[in-house]
């Protein structure tokens, strides 16, 4: 079965292995941006994120076993005149290569969707 749930510490391991699967084609595509390098993501930087208030990561898990994951951030925006307003920004999303073309990246963006309505953002932003 197949379950949308907030990644957790034991998760970073998997998450790597996906982020370098991502990494690698903007690496490939985009040199003058990205470095080619085996650590897309560090543990500290991984951790930090885990415990951030307005940054998080959702996985789609089977059996344990991370399939994809989405990291998030939250903005709110109040200049104390005019706009008020909430973003739900996914700047990196990933679906193992193994799984792609099976619906979970279709699934994860659905969850993203409701939790996104959950927080009471307005808009919905996937960063490429």
């Amino acid at each position: 079965m197949i379950v949308f749930r907030e990644a957790l510490l034991q998760d970073f391991e998997r998450i790597l292995c996906l982020k370098r699967q991502v990494h690698s084609i903007h690496a490939q595509h985009a040199p003058d941006w990205f470095i080619d390098t085996d650590e897309p993501i560090t543990v500290l930087e991984y951790h930090e994120m885990l415990m951030s208030q307005d940054r998080h990561i959702y996985v789609l898990a089977e059996n344990k076993m991370v399939l994809a994951y989405a990291f998030v951030r939250v903005n709110e925006t109040n200049d104390g005149h005019v706009l008020n307003s909430r973003q739900f920004f996914v700047f990196d999303f990933c679906v193992d290569k193994a799984y792609r073309r099976h619906g979970c990246g279709t699934k994860l963006m659905e969850r993203l969707t409701r939790v996104a309505e959950e927080k009471k953002c307005e808009s919905i932003e996937l960063v490429v």
